[in-house]
């Protein structure tokens, strides 16, 4: 190690790749913070380009701690300072992103201290960022703090274009982490936000039902699901559109009898249980 510090970032990332392999990440993980480690205690000169191919590399493995994100944003202000820093290191967010990995616990205050350090402005570079990750195929993954980070960003942005409305819609937020309580206060709280920014006004008759029904099984039998339901009542009839009753429980997911008299009450039609669906009625 001494006679070659040198070596021993690539030496340590080859071995987690090989590690990764063989379907252990959280041991390649461990790897590739050696490697960084490394870096730092010999003070090795890194290409740019280089290094951050290798965290998009392990990102994209899922072979990457928050705990390496966060400080590998504290390392790139050191080496090539604030708007450098940030224009690398939000590259590698999106492009993690966009690979299907979900933001990482910390993420927004990562980014907010490199926007700062660039001198951005941080409330147009929040927006940017949270337009760019909503499009990602694992943002519904993504911790309930990225979602209050980027809350006021989604709000500008839907309030400004009825497309992100629709993806808004479209996503149905499962933050890993947190009690059942939590879980369930969040679900109330997004529906909340999508009622103000207009995302729940206009909702399409194609998949009406499915979508109410999905409402259902994300939020429960709340004061505004319930409203939705009785205001959508008559288009659901019109279109012969089934809802289903089931909603969310500690495991999986319960028949709830009430929501049930409730649609037939209304007139809709009670979608089938599927076969594979269980649920508890206690």
């Amino acid at each position: 190690q001494r006679t070659a510090p040198q070596f021993l970032p690539s030496f340590w990332e080859e071995v987690g790749r090989v590690v990764a392999d063989q379907a252990s990440t959280t041991m390649a993980a461990q790897f590739f913070e050696k490697a960084r480690t490394a870096e730092r205690a010999y003070k090795l000169k890194t290409d740019p380009e280089v290094a951050d191919e290798a965290f998009v590399e392990f990102a994209l493995l899922g072979a990457l701690s928050a705990k390496t994100l966060s400080q590998y944003a504290k390392d790139l202000v050191k080496q090539a300072g604030g708007a450098e820093a940030y224009r690398r290191f939000r590259a590698i967010v999106v492009k993690r992103g966009l690979g299907g990995m979900p933001p990482y616990s910390g993420m927004g205050k990562d980014l907010l201290s490199l926007a700062k350090a660039a001198k951005a402005n941080e409330e147009v570079e929040a927006d940017k960022l949270a337009e760019e990750l909503i499009e990602a195929p694992g943002v519904n993954k993504a911790p309930i703090e990225f979602w209050t980070t980027y809350l006021d960003s989604l709000k500008r942005l839907a309030a400004a274009k009825p497309e992100i409305k629709t993806r808004l819609r479209a996503i149905w937020p499962e933050p890993r982490g947190g009690s059942d309580d939590k879980k369930q206060e969040f679900a109330a709280s997004w529906v909340e936000m999508l009622h103000d920014v207009g995302a729940l006004a206009d909702l399409p008759g194609d998949g009406l039902g499915g979508w109410i029904s999905k409402l259902f099984k994300f939020a429960g039998k709340t004061p505004r699901t319930e409203e939705i339901l009785r205001r959508e009542a008559p288009r659901l009839i019109a279109l012969s559109q089934p809802v289903s009753c089931l909603t969310r429980a500690r495991w999986g997911h319960d028949l709830n009898l009430d929501l049930a008299e409730l649609i037939l009450q209304l007139g809709v039609s009670l979608a089938k249980i599927e076969d594979d669906d269980s649920f508890d009625t206690d």
